[in-house]
């Protein structure tokens, strides 16, 4: 009986890890996306202030290395927002048409359609293209009476030669058709 259990005795703590592995593996995808979920808890809290939509912008890396997979946040402090004021929505889209020359693509996201695994799939897209990417919250009240984009901006949009993205809904009315326009990937 006794050489029965020293047998045994080195596969029971092998069973154990085994079955704690198996418990592991399920939080595995939620350590993948959980980084991200703050990002989508501010941007939840902040269109509840200052209007539904926002911006994200993919940008060439200036450091030439590898870029991170994670988002970059604008404005800075942006999840004290209580004490600044962000830049209307239109204003923003010019100050980064008109002077960001590592600009590569803009989205118009709604932020009730942000979705963890969509942020990490864009994230990861991103750095496979030497991009990052960067996240920025604007004021959009007035885009949710039905309110489009002025003609100046519109104007921006067509003769800069970034493409633009929109999520479904919001995003794609204020824009309008008649600017070439691409929904974004995975929006719902």
């Amino acid at each position: 009986m006794t050489l029965r259990r020293v047998h045994i005795a080195p596969l029971a703590p092998l069973t154990a890890l085994l079955l704690c592995g198996c418990t592991a593996m399920m939080y595995i995808p939620l350590l993948l996306v959980a980084p991200l979920m703050p990002v989508i808890q501010l941007a939840v809290k902040i269109a509840a202030r200052y209007g539904p939509l926002l911006l994200m912008l993919a940008e060439a890396d200036p450091s030439g290395g590898a870029p991170a997979r994670n988002i970059a946040l604008e404005p800075a402090g942006v999840h004290r927002i209580e004490h600044r004021q962000l830049a209307d929505l239109e204003t923003q889209l010019g100050m980064e048409l008109a002077g960001n020359t590592s600009l590569r693509s803009v989205a118009i996201l709604e932020a009730s359609r942000l979705d963890p695994v969509e942020l990490e799939r864009w994230a990861g897209d991103a750095a496979t293209n030497g991009l990052r990417l960067r996240l920025v919250f604007v004021d959009s009240r007035r885009f949710a009476a039905g309110d489009r984009l002025l003609p100046g901006t519109r104007a921006l949009l067509e003769n800069a030669g970034v493409p633009i993205m929109v999520t479904p809904g919001l995003a794609e009315k204020i824009v309008g058709d008649t600017i070439a326009v691409q929904v974004a990937h995975g929006a719902r």
